[in-house]
């Protein structure tokens, strides 16, 4: 009975076994997921190339691949055919780099079996791919492989595994090399000391601003004597000041914006979006009509809640629209203009008139700024001067000076009876920094004052004991006093507790360094891809390449093809 009984158990696994070997071939080399071949012919047997490197075709119908993947995971896919050839060239460089790093990934020993691209292809790592095999619950789901790959990347399976493996490849290689960044333990103490390190400053600000008004106009042979010593500065706030002198008509306007639905075949839709535009700005040029109340109940637009209604701000001639806003006078509405995705009408709420000043025309008024700019900062300074003497000596940045009392008023001081002296008041403009880290992102730039290289190199050597800085602070035009009010020491239990973490993010750091955002330039969408930042291995490598483009691939077209492979175009190494 035992024998029986061991060999029907033996009998039930090996119907179990052989059912899970048929499921996993039709699964994988059924004719809904063939793709997963192992033995499929090459991308280039079935397709045109775009590029090779080092001897190695990168395809047409790899390239693609990455523009119905743009198409399938980026709403602002343009439609323009030369817009669609332009994608096309980034991805073909996206590739080439793919592969030049692929190359240097085999070299190094690193392959991937038929099996793990189809791990890959179902798990997370798959981005952005990974959502088409899915179904609504986030489960995989994977039975029309072929249909989806199609349908949704216009690919066949063997093309898509070609592509995962580079792609998988390279991860592993870009996985290994980072895995071997070091940091020491200094430079992790020496991370943890720079973010645990603060410091806390009071200060007070002597703005030159604030003595304008007490100086004297300037004379006349003052301006003279000045404009002839003084050209090349005169000349240099003119540059510098070149709008205020020199511009164009400046049109602030306020939009109402009316989307057109996205299929532009949508004749009653785009109709009805007309119509509506049409309402709106009858209703706005309606006398007394409130056009910041329609933009904000109405519009479509970015702008519609900002300012009383629709408000853009100021409009310049390097501004779209600006040849409609600059025929507007200040509360005149548009005529309703039409874009490829909307319609909008527009209203000037105030206009700056056009300026063409030379600087002969404007030398004797800026003489005269330069003059008094020049006085009031000298006054300013001279006031933080007599402050912080006045600091030095009681300790406090707020200490005012008592009134020295002359002539008749001292006499009649001297005849009064004795009586207790009155406490001056400190003035109320000491202000605080916060706290100031000492790994802050910009090192010279002081919270509330401004960029001071030298205040920044200071705040070591200011403590509880010695807190007030001994001279005046200049920075970006501006005077100050500064006194520390509070240092923050590194504390050794805390970097125990926090060690395993800023080692972690040194070697993320170090390896966004020599790396780059590598997933984004070499996986990415193109407009993240464009942003990211390319780190020194890939420059490397890509000097070191032989790399030839097919540029009759690249004609201007409404959706991807394969073309037959031309000859050769001559070599690319940019």
């Amino acid at each position: 009975m035992l024998t029986d009984l061991r060999e029907k158990s033996q009998n039930f696994l090996v119907y179990i076994l052989f059912g899970i070997l048929i499921f996993v071939f039709i699964f994988f080399f059924g004719p809904q997921a063939d793709g997963c071949q192992p033995n499929a012919p090459t991308p280039r047997a079935i397709s045109g190339w775009a590029a090779t490197v080092n001897g190695e075709d990168i395809s047409v119908r790899e390239v693609n691949l990455a523009v119905y993947r743009e198409k399938q995971f980026n709403d602002a896919f343009p439609d323009e055919p030369s817009a669609i050839a332009q994608l096309s060239r980034s991805a073909t460089q996206q590739l080439i780099e793919q592969t030049i790093l692929a190359q240097q990934a085999r070299k190094m020993g690193i392959t991937v079996s038929e099996e793990d691209i189809t791990k890959y292809i179902v798990s997370e790592r798959n981005v952005p791919d990974r959502w088409l095999f899915r179904d609504r619950k986030g489960r995989i789901a994977v039975k029309d492989f072929r249909a989806i790959l199609t349908g949704s990347l216009g690919v066949s399976p063997e093309v898509y595994r070609h592509s995962k493996k580079r792609e998988l490849t390279i991860r592993r290689y870009l996985d290994f090399l980072v895995s071997t960044v070091k940091v020491s333990d200094a430079e992790i103490k020496l991370e943890f000391d720079r973010k645990s390190r603060s410091w806390n400053l009071e200060y007070v600000n002597f703005s030159p601003e604030a003595h304008k008004a007490s100086i004297a106009a300037p004379a006349a042979d003052d301006i003279a004597a000045f404009k002839n010593d003084k050209k090349d500065d005169i000349k240099a706030y003119y540059d510098k000041n070149i709008a205020d002198y020199k511009r164009d008509k400046e049109v602030k306007v306020s939009r109402v914006l009316i989307r057109k639905p996205k299929d532009k075949g949508d004749t009653a839709g785009i109709a009805k979006a007309k119509a509506k535009t049409l309402e709106l700005h009858a209703k706005a040029k309606t006398e007394g009509a409130n056009f910041g109340a329609i933009a904000k109940e109405s519009s479509e637009g970015w702008f519609k809640t900002r300012g009383d209604g629709g408000d853009m701000g100021w409009q310049t001639s390097k501004r779209p629209g600006y040849k409609v806003f600059a025929t507007l006078a200040r509360g005149q509405i548009s005529d309703i203009q039409e874009e490829s995705g909307w319609f909008y009408f527009v209203k000037a709420t105030d206009i700056k008139p056009a300026l063409d000043k030379t600087l002969d025309n404007v030398t004797d008024e800026i003489a005269n700024t330069l003059i008094v700019n020049a006085s009031a900062a000298k006054s300013a300074k001279q006031q933080a001067a007599e402050r912080l003497a006045a600091a030095k000596t009681t300790g406090s940045l707020a200490t005012v000076k008592a009134p020295v009392a002359t002539g008749d008023a001292a006499a009649e001081t001297d005849t009064q009876a004795a009586a207790p002296a009155e406490t001056p008041t400190p003035k109320n403009d000491v202000q605080t920094t916060g706290l100031i880290k000492e790994n802050r992102g910009e090192w010279a730039e002081i919270p509330g004052i401004g960029k001071s290289e030298l205040l920044a190199s200071s705040l070591s050597k200011l403590s509880m004991e010695n807190p007030l800085h001994p001279a005046v602070i200049e920075a970006e035009g501006q005077f100050f006093i500064v006194k520390l009010k509070e240092r923050i020491e590194p504390k050794k239990e805390e970097f125990e507790k926090e060690k395993a973490d800023l080692k972690a993010n040194l070697m993320a750091k170090r390896a966004y360094e020599l790396f780059g955002d590598w997933n984004q330039v070499l996986f990415g969408l193109n407009g993240r891809r464009q942003q990211a930042k390319r780190g020194a291995l890939l420059a490397d490598l890509r000097k070191g390449s032989n790399i030839k483009v097919n540029d009759a691939v690249f004609a201007a077209r409404t959706k991807p093809t394969a073309p037959k492979a031309p000859a050769p175009a001559s070599p690319d190494t940019k």
